[in-house]
């Protein structure tokens, strides 16, 4: 939990101390729709899509590994990551979320522990 409050922490500095545009997305707003993040990325940076229409998001990992853009979807959008962790795992990761964090990436803490 450490190394992400870190990481995401991170972000939201980055954001606050330049004048550069800094865009935060998070990795379930980039699976559940690419093209929209893709589009409104573009938007925000000023950047003119050379062909909105013809995206293409990759549905087989590039790395070699079994699992497809379906697997990942249904592992971070339907959470099924919880699955890996029992009731005190999921206590114990809240007690460590930080607000501003999860406000940014419009996460919630885990409500339906114990």
């Amino acid at each position: 939990m450490l190394l992400w409050t870190i990481k995401n922490q991170s972000y939201i500095d980055l954001k606050n101390t330049t004048d550069n545009l800094v865009i935060n997305i998070s990795y379930e707003h980039l699976i559940e729709n690419p093209k929209r993040c893709i589009c409104q990325i573009a938007e925000m940076a000023k950047i003119k899509l050379i062909n909105e229409d013809h995206f293409q998001n990759l549905e087989h990992s590039t790395n070699d590994s079994e699992l497809t853009y379906a697997d990942y979807k249904k592992f971070y959008l339907e959470e099924r990551w919880r699955e890996a962790y029992d009731t005190n795992d999921l206590t114990y990761i809240n007690q460590f979320l930080e607000d501003e964090i999860m406000d940014l990436f419009e996460y919630k803490k885990i409500d339906d522990v114990g």
